[in-house]
């Protein structure tokens, strides 16, 4: 579970080292991609939402593997055109759509083990925050097409504290399954109810 943290974190911060004009990200994606692949490993015995993940996150690693390697080279001169529009479009509205679906199969995750072994994961205070990062994904999406500043401001000061919500309640969640992991053994599938399997 604390993988699963500490890989949201890495995908949250983002600092970056500029030395002659090339730009090196001192806190990749990609890392943090890796540690939730590594995580779902070790969850999936808990939630079948948790498998579900896997895919993403390695769909979503090797993008941020691949934008790490090409990124001392620069930008890509295309030549423009709608094709060209099109994909630079396109492309960030799908990692952005595959970065939400992870964190609402987290969610999902969450629930089926409070459901499981009854008790709080915070899954309801990280839904609510899931939730506001979907509709300000939205809305920025729109304003896009007509930009308004001040807006945009606002919406990314909420989309960070959102965030940062979801951060906290996601330690507190993973501080209280290693305090459960301490008593208990996990799940070996075999129970009468297996988390997720009722999908």
């Amino acid at each position: 579970m604390k993988l699963f943290f500490w890989g949201f974190l890495l995908i949250f911060l983002d600092f970056s080292l500029t030395i002659n004009g090339v730009g090196f990200d001192l806190m990749p994606d990609a890392i943090g991609y890796l540690l939730v692949f590594l995580g779902t490993r070790q969850m999936a015995e808990e939630s079948e939402q948790f498998a579900r993940m896997r895919p993403i996150a390695l769909v979503l690693m090797i993008v941020g593997f691949v934008s790490l390697l090409l990124s001392p080279f620069g930008p890509i001169e295309l030549t423009p055109g709608w094709p060209v529009i099109l994909v630079a479009t396109t492309v960030p509205l799908l990692l952005l759509l595959l970065d939400l679906c992870l964190l609402w199969l987290l969610v999902r995750g969450l629930q089926d083990m409070e459901q499981y072994y009854g008790c709080d994961f915070r899954a309801r205070t990280i839904r609510m925050a899931v939730l506001v990062q979907i509709v300000i994904s939205a809305a920025s999406f729109v304003l896009l097409l007509a930009p308004a500043l001040m807006l945009m401001v606002l919406l990314s000061l909420i989309s960070m504290a959102a965030y940062i919500v979801l951060l906290v309640m996601l330690w507190q969640a993973a501080q209280a399954y290693a305090r459960l992991c301490e008593g208990h053994a996990h799940s070996d599938g075999n129970d009468d109810y297996y988390p997720g399997s009722e999908d």
